[in-house]
């Protein structure tokens, strides 16, 4: 299984869905399909050997006998949880990779849902993430996940008003700090004007 490497960043820059092909990731199922299909045949074969295991432990004629059938099973079983916890982690790899291989079939369809914009801006661990909340009994539910999307959006829409909000609050604080400036009343001004035209009429 190189999901890991298939999404993980290459050099500094963070990898988004766009840099991933649909090729990439139809290898990728194919891969995590194979991967699954022989977990689950190891699987099946532990299980038919605990059950001769069984049978010859019944019929075992001594306790030394017993105790080394009983050992027999103890390894297959600890060996069958790991086995297991391999084959949910290749489900769950296999559910994401079906998820973002509708997403990356579907993009017309978030595009015209105002929502594209957003999955472009995100790497793979975030769409994973949004991903996997978005997917009911291993099917990834469009609706669901742009209804997610939308709600992001809007929150940093919220942000960015708040951060403009507190940019303004800071200006006023700046403004209310000046020290006053004096300005000339109005009938001053007019004042002014009028004695201008006399001043050029003397000289």
């Amino acid at each position: 299984m190189e999901l890991w490497n298939l999404f993980k960043p290459r050099g500094v820059k963070k990898r988004s869905l766009a840099d991933i092909s649909i090729d990439d990731l139809n290898r990728e199922r194919l891969t995590m399909q194979n991967e699954q299909r022989k977990l689950e045949k190891e699987l099946d074969a532990i299980f038919n050997t605990e059950r001769q295991l069984k049978s010859e432990y019944q019929h075992a004629v001594s306790e030394a006998q017993k105790r080394s059938i009983a050992r027999r099973i103890q390894e297959g079983r600890s060996r069958s949880e790991n086995l297991e916890a391999r084959a949910t982690y290749c489900g769950r790899m296999l559910q994401t990779v079906n998820g973002l291989l509708t997403v990356k079939e579907s993009a017309a369809f978030f595009e015209r849902m105002g929502v594209g914009s957003t999955i472009a801006k995100m790497d793979i661990a975030e769409i994973e993430s949004f991903i996997d909340r978005a997917t009911v009994e291993g099917t990834l539910q469009q609706e669901k996940l742009t209804a997610m999307l939308l709600r992001l959006g809007d929150g940093v829409g919220q942000m960015n008003e708040a951060a403009a909000d507190e940019e303004l609050a800071d200006l006023m604080r700046e403004l209310d700090a000046e020290p006053i400036i004096e300005t000339p009343k109005i009938e001053e001004k007019e004042a002014e004007k009028r004695e201008k035209p006399m001043l050029l009429e003397e000289a």
